[in-house]
């Protein structure tokens, strides 16, 4: 051999070898259960739910809970209330992963809200197409007008030809089916009429302007939409407004969890008491009829210089809108998440601490729960630990989709372990296995 050729030859065995050598970039790929490595990673502190007014109200979700995972029977319907942490969607997926994994069954998707026809982000495993001309109203925007009914926004069109269609998405990629489906919203001289594929669905209905009831005889899997004209005549224009729809299967022996979402860019108590004097807020509050309610609002609230936040208008806004869903569904309980850390400029916000102490304090009157989510993910400044380590955004108020599976995983795991020390568990005298995911490492 040449000794040019020689020479080349081992050149390019020295940067196969250096390249081989060279240590792989680290990246931060994080499944359920490694809380062994997220506990190197990040400044995680192990929470458990809090009852500082008693847990007397709690009595009837872990009823639910143990119907569902002990006996195999009925549902735990819960709703999650907050701003873009919630509207971003992967705290409510993972949780219903999270369901699966436990459960083995996860029938009903819940709520769908029209977020792409109103303009926003839609979560990514919901997939939404439209026609026609719509415009959207938000609570979480000032010059935006109602009605916003229970989820604080809507969808209006005044095209006859309109439609949309829905596809929700499971967490393994499969889609779920439904059979029954409540439109909630309301028109004037436009109802919701099926325009898919021949399924045999019905569409009745509901007592007075609260909406309508598909109902197919085989479930599907793509909710596809449109208009027809009442015949009788209308006074003004004919529209139609959309506030959202609830994809169910009680065709199931056991429904398990049905885990609604109402997320709000910018979302704050003051925005969502925009829409409670509307008729619709209590009428869509009805048909999600929660046994559960997780208020993470406050972020938005908190945000700002730390003279401007008003601890006892946070309170008494939070107060009205309890007594607003209590008046709809008077037997719910209540479970707040304290704010994430996260900054303001380019501090830590310090508003965060009074939230969480307002949040006690409101648990305390209310009888409610509390999860101390600024304290689990490591308190004041914690979050630019997990910018650092991927988990959170440059902005350091929202979150990577991995953050937001571990703060679900952190609330979630609470909401289990209380479960299993209550009395409706012990009534049967059965204590269910914990995954990993549910176990913390040291």
């Amino acid at each position: 051999m040449k000794p040019r050729r020689i020479a080349l030859l081992g050149l390019l065995i020295c940067l196969a070898l250096m390249s081989s050598e060279r240590p792989p970039m680290r990246t931060w790929g994080w499944t359920p259960g490694r809380y062994d490595t997220l506990l190197r990673t990040l400044p995680i502190r192990p929470q458990v739910l809090q009852f500082p007014g008693g847990r007397a109200a709690f009595d009837e979700v872990n009823e639910r809970l143990a119907q569902t995972l002990l006996d195999g029977s009925g549902a735990l319907r819960v709703v999650h209330v907050g701003g873009s942490h919630v509207q971003a969607g992967w705290m409510g997926d993972q949780i219903r992963k999270r369901w699966l994994e436990l459960a083995g069954t996860a029938c009903s998707r819940g709520l769908i809200a029209p977020y792409r026809m109103a303009g926003t982000n839609t979560p990514p495993k919901i997939r939404t197409e439209f026609t026609g001309s719509w415009s959207g109203n938000r609570c979480s925007r000032s010059r935006h007008q109602g009605p916003f009914g229970g989820t604080g926004l809507s969808a209006v069109t005044f095209d006859a030809s309109a439609t949309w269609w829905h596809a929700l998405v499971r967490s393994d990629s499969s889609l779920y089916f439904s059979d029954v489906v409540t439109v909630l919203g309301e028109s004037n001289g436009m109802r919701p009429r099926w325009d898919g594929p021949e399924a045999g669905v019905s569409v009745t209905p509901l007592e007075g302007r609260s909406g309508w009831r598909l109902a197919f005889e085989v479930p599907v899997d793509t909710l596809f939409i449109g208009f027809e004209l009442d015949s009788a005549a209308v006074e003004g224009p004919r529209w139609f407004r959309l506030h959202g729809l609830v994809a169910e299967s009680p065709s199931c022996s056991c429904e398990g969890l049905v885990y609604h979402e109402i997320g709000n860019n910018g979302a704050s108590t003051a925005s969502v008491l925009r829409g409670v004097a509307d008729e619709a807020f209590a009428r869509d509050w009805e048909a999600l009829a929660p046994d559960l309610v997780i208020f993470g609002i406050g972020i938005n609230d908190a945000h700002g210089p730390a003279d401007r936040f008003d601890p006892e208008a946070f309170v008494q806004r939070y107060d009205s809108l309890v007594s607003s869903i209590r008046a709809v569904v008077p037997e719910t309980a209540f479970l707040y998440l304290t704010n994430t850390d996260s900054f303001y400029g380019r501090r830590p916000n310090p508003s965060a601490l009074a939230v969480r102490e307002a949040m006690f304090e409101l648990a305390r009157r209310q009888g409610a729960a509390v999860f101390d989510l600024f304290d689990a993910m490591g308190g004041l400044g914690s979050v630019q630990v997990w910018q650092d380590a991927g988990f959170a955004r440059a902005d350091r108020i929202h979150f990577t989709r991995d953050g937001y599976r571990v703060l679900a995983d952190l609330y979630w795991d609470a909401l289990l372990d209380a479960w299993t020390e209550s009395s409706a568990v012990e009534r049967r005298r059965v204590r269910i296995q914990t995954t990993d995911s549910l176990t913390w490492k040291s």
